[in-house]
């Protein structure tokens, strides 16, 4: 009798035995897996949303330049005369004549290139005329008759003002500054041939206007 008992003991212990490796032997953490999946689903899902912000984000950016840039305001100006492509173009506010000059491609040859100072600012629709030399010699007669007399419209070169002395054929700006600081630093021009000691007034330019100036 106690031998049956014992030996049913040990089947029962061996049962016991088996069903506790075979419940070792299964994936426990089936469920804790499916939630980690769900889990690791749900960050990524968080990264791409981050993701799609930042590349949002970064888009509004450029398009926010890009209507800075485009929100420059543009004004029109019409450049013409001796330039090789004339026309009315459109540039920012604040821009100077010389970029009206290079939005026109350039002088032409028989431009006057001094005439225009091309460092004054641009305003909206202004026309820009870039005279030829020949045009500027043809300007305002130098005498205007007056009954049997004739009045003397010469310019006196030791009292002209800037924009007198830019009546002068081929005398621009530059020009016209030049000889007002020569005479400013030399003291009254004694005979008109002393023009050709200023900086930039060449025979050439002598030539032209000598018949046009007084020095007393």
């Amino acid at each position: 009798m106690h031998i049956i008992q014992y030996r049913l003991v040990i089947v029962v212990l061996i049962c016991g035995f088996l069903l506790l490796i075979n419940g070792c032997g299964k994936n426990p953490v089936t469920f804790v897996s499916d939630d980690m999946d769900s889990t690791e689903e749900a960050a990524g899902a968080d990264d791409n949303t981050a993701t799609d912000v930042g590349i949002q984000e970064a888009s509004g950016g450029i398009l926010a330049d890009e209507q800075a840039d485009s929100s420059t305001e543009q004004i029109p100006v019409y450049v013409c005369g001796a330039v090789n492509n004339p026309g009315v173009y459109y540039l920012p506010v604040g821009s100077l004549k010389q970029d009206a000059l290079l939005m026109a491609g350039g002088f032409t040859e028989d431009a006057c290139l001094e005439y225009v100072n091309l460092a004054e600012t641009i305003s909206e629709g202004e026309q820009i005329y870039f005279p030829t030399l020949s045009e500027i010699e043809s300007m305002s007669p130098i005498y205007t008759m007056t009954g049997d007399s004739a009045e003397d419209d010469r310019v006196h070169i030791n009292v002209a003002t800037k924009e007198q002395l830019m009546t002068l054929p081929g005398i621009g700006e530059s020009k016209a500054d030049a000889i007002i600081s020569y005479r400013n630093e030399h003291g009254p021009f004694a005979s008109p041939e002393d023009l050709l000691n200023v900086s930039g007034i060449k025979d050439g330019v002598y030539q032209r206007i000598k018949d046009y100036i007084v020095v007393d």
